[in-house]
């Protein structure tokens, strides 16, 4: 079963809002998305601490997947190498962390919070080989910023998901990884014909998500250790929350094998 950098353009189109409470809090990072580039505004000036980036799709352009990677000392964004649908995060780790990661779809919006440091951070489209990127660094003083408060959050494990509240309609959901290697988070919204069961064994013998059901990436591949808060809307219903990412190597192995498949539900 192939898997893109996370289900970017397989995914069905979702409408997503950014609470104007979140936004008067947080200092933000405006994120065109065009065809061939990304471009920043609202940069300039930002501190150490929550930062919150507001994603924006060229209108009529198809979706592309978004990466957002804190760069370790001394490493720049050349270092990061093809993504190549991050079958294989370990060449990115060697340059830095993931923290983030998004779909970004024309006539939606969607936004990423997460605890910023002083670093060099890397936005980049990993839809194709062009990898269109730009890049901002917070300053070391502290903003003095608070990350918002979360609906619900979902949990990465390297041996399971847990998911702790209702799923947010409309709100906000915290996805973080406590794991020691990289996850990530797709919630398939099941049809009321579809049993939770039925879909874990549909996903586990290699059927594809839009298959089992209509999927939703909560948030992209995540470093160990990454916490993000994601601003979303979502349709009411029944969920399964699953990771497939494998890794390389002869110990590859999907992470719905692993145990990280969980069920949930949005009202």
């Amino acid at each position: 079963m192939r898997l893109p950098v996370i289900f970017g353009a397989a995914l069905a189109a979702l409408a997503v809002a950014a609470p104007a409470s979140h936004a008067a809090t947080l200092p933000t990072v405006d994120v065109r998305v065009a065809d061939d580039a990304i471009v920043l505004s609202g940069h300039e000036h930002v501190g150490r601490g929550p930062v919150r980036l507001s994603f924006r799709r060229d209108a009529g352009g198809e979706p592309r997947t978004i990466n957002v990677i804190e760069l370790k000392p001394g490493r720049d964004a050349d270092d990061i190498g093809l993504l190549g649908g991050l079958v294989d995060a370990r060449q990115v780790e060697r340059a830095g962390r993931l923290v983030a990661g998004i779909t970004a779809r024309a006539g939606s919006s969607v936004a990423v919070s997460f605890e910023a440091r002083a670093r060099r951070y890397v936005i980049i489209d990993g839809s194709d080989e062009r990898q269109a990127y730009a890049e901002f660094q917070p300053d070391v003083e502290h903003s003095g910023a608070t990350l918002p408060e979360a609906g619900a959050t979902v949990t990465l494990r390297d041996d399971a998901i847990d998911v702790s509240g209702v799923l947010p309609r409309r709100g906000t959901i915290r996805v973080r990884n406590t794991g020691s290697r990289p996850h990530h988070a797709l919630a398939v919204r099941l049809q009321a014909t579809t049993s939770t069961t039925e879909a874990a064994t549909a996903l586990r013998k290699g059927t594809s998500p839009e298959r089992v059901g209509d999927p939703v990436d909560l948030q992209a591949l995540l470093s160990a250790g990454a916490d993000v808060r994601v601003e979303r809307i979502l349709k009411p219903g029944r969920y399964v929350v699953a990771s497939f990412y494998a890794g390389a190597g002869a110990a590859a192995r999907p992470d719905i094998f692993r145990g990280l498949l969980s069920t949930a539900k949005a009202r």
